[in-house]
């Protein structure tokens, strides 16, 4: 048991591990969410997975599911973005062990699997969670941590301020992917500020937004030398701006194919 516990953030944690949470429990027994041994485990599982991975299989009306894919989409859990070390210690601290001395030790084992498991992830998939401004500040915090990251997707959510991202972009030095498409972002003003700056980012993705004033997008293209792909279709942009776009996408000698405008 003792060996067990010591590596009991590696069987949650995996990317290629299922979880699956049994949140019902009988009538007085102390809820699923209150507990602090349950709280861990949902939360390190949570990390890296792709979203599909860690179920609830304790929600009514299983038994009318006949295929796996049903079951699946029945038992699917709302996914928050990772909280940082301190902020899981704060919700820690309202929640209830059998035995008392364990907060401590989950305390500091969740402070080592999130610094681990950070800082060695190469890509974050955060896509159609229905995440807003508030869940993409809680991805900002635990940027620091991402040694390694080179790929961050959020697209296909409810994001309208990007200037979160943005402000961590511009001196961000190993993220080649950023995916934003999809959300309801209309001001990329921050992110023209942050790839005046920023020498790393390769790919960024901002269709299917609300964008129509590119202006300060076009002054930070012309500083910029490492991006060498731009999808930003499917949006409210004018034929004029389209034009600025491309005027400034060619300045520094960019593939023009690699302009996605329509």
């Amino acid at each position: 048991f003792g060996s067990g516990l010591k590596n009991v953030n590696l069987w949650y944690t995996h990317q290629l591990t299922w979880v699956w949470c049994l949140k019902r429990v009988p009538v007085g027994v102390r809820p699923y969410d209150q507990r602090g041994w349950p709280f861990f485990e949902w939360c390190v599982a949570r990390l890296v997975k792709d979203a599909d991975m860690v179920l609830d299989i304790g929600v009514e009306g299983l038994d009318a599911c006949s295929q796996y894919q049903e079951l699946q989409q029945k038992c699917l859990i709302t996914r928050g973005p990772p909280l940082t070390p301190g902020v899981f210690g704060s919700q820690l601290s309202e929640k209830v062990f059998t035995n008392n001395a364990d907060h401590d030790f989950v305390r500091g084992k969740y402070l080592q699997t999130f610094t681990e498991v950070m800082a060695s992830a190469s890509e974050l998939i955060y896509s159609q969670l229905a995440w807003g401004n508030e869940e993409l500040h809680s991805v900002v915090a635990a940027l620091p941590w991402c040694k390694s990251l080179q790929h961050l997707y959020l697209g296909g959510n409810r994001i309208a301020d990007a200037s979160a991202i943005a402000n961590a972009l511009a001196s961000n030095q190993t993220l080649k992917t950023l995916g934003l498409g999809s959300n309801q972002i209309a001001d990329v003003s921050s992110l023209g500020r942050a790839l005046a700056s920023n020498t790393a980012l390769e790919t960024l993705n901002v269709s299917g937004n609300r964008i129509s004033d590119i202006a300060a997008l076009c002054r930070g293209l012309t500083k910029n030398t490492t991006l060498s792909t731009l999808r930003i279709h499917a949006n409210s942009i004018s034929k004029a701006q389209q034009e600025e776009l491309q005027r400034a996408w060619a300045k520094q000698g960019k593939d023009e194919e690699r302009l996605i405008l329509f």
